[in-house]
């Protein structure tokens, strides 16, 4: 550990005792911006946090041309400039939502999965309202694989802004899995299933590698016992109408599903 991380680390700890948790807190988000696994900054920014409720310092910006700085950098993927700018930003704009957020985002496309999340938390923490931190979080919980703490985050992101979240989620979800596992998903329209019910079944069974056989442009006759909700849906032949009811209902859902409409281009809001 270097000198300086010591030097601040002393200096925080003085701080905290002397009941001055503002300047404490601040030295401790400075060394965790550098080193987010650091022990000893980890435990005293807990314990600042433990005893700071009531005299927390209120969650401030900076100015919006610095923030737009910060957001040209992460687009050129310009990240050692962009951590540096962001760590003498912080120290004026300690509780600084945005700043953590791109923070969070930058470490993200580092796969600093770790980092991300520390900076998420921490934009969570000065605004647990904002939802782009809770949608993030998840994202960056889902990479190593805290599938239901992404999950409970992606909730709470719906929850504070559900016309937004929702076709968003779903598309991060499936760009996940498909650069995952692309080669082994297979994407069906339901329409053209329809409309063209032997070309589609004949593609969808050489996909699974399966040979083919008449039966299946029959499924309707598999004497198969069906635990599921479609039970009775599967004992018809497959039909053409039902793919369109849902526009009876479209002028109630607010545009809910126009994000579905193409590939996914998630916005930088801040």
């Amino acid at each position: 550990m270097s000198l300086s991380v010591e030097k601040n680390l002393r200096k925080a700890q003085s701080h905290l005792k002397a009941g001055e948790f503002a300047e404490a807190e601040t030295l401790y988000k400075a060394i965790l911006l550098k080193f987010p696994k650091n022990k000893k900054a980890i435990e005293g920014y807990q314990r600042v946090n433990s005893g700071v409720t009531a005299h927390k310092s209120p969650s401030f910006e900076p100015p919006q041309d610095q923030i737009q700085a910060l957001l040209r950098l992460y687009h050129k993927r310009q990240f050692q400039d962009l951590f540096a700018n962001a760590e003498n930003l912080a120290r004026q704009c300690p509780n600084s939502v945005l700043i953590y957020n791109i923070l969070g985002m930058a470490n993200a496309s580092l796969q600093n999965s770790e980092a991300a999340i520390w900076n998420f938390q921490q934009a969570i923490n000065a605004k647990p309202d904002y939802a782009e931190s809770h949608y993030n979080l998840g994202i960056s919980l889902q990479t190593i694989g805290k599938i239901d703490a992404a999950i409970s985050s992606f909730q709470r992101a719906i929850k504070i802004k559900p016309d937004h979240f929702a076709s968003r989620m779903y598309d991060d979800l499936m760009t996940f899995w498909y650069a995952h596992y692309g080669d082994r998903i297979y994407q069906l329209d339901y329409d053209q299933l329809t409309v063209k019910q032997e070309d589609e079944t004949i593609k969808l069974i050489d996909h699974i590698g399966l040979d083919w056989e008449s039966v299946c442009l029959s499924p309707h006759k598999n004497k198969r016992g069906v635990h599921t909700a479609s039970q009775q849906q599967v004992r018809k032949e497959v039909y053409t109408g039902s793919s369109s009811q849902w526009r009876k209902f479209e002028p109630f859902l607010g545009g809910v599903f126009d994000g579905l409409s193409g590939p996914s281009t998630r916005s930088l809001e801040t």
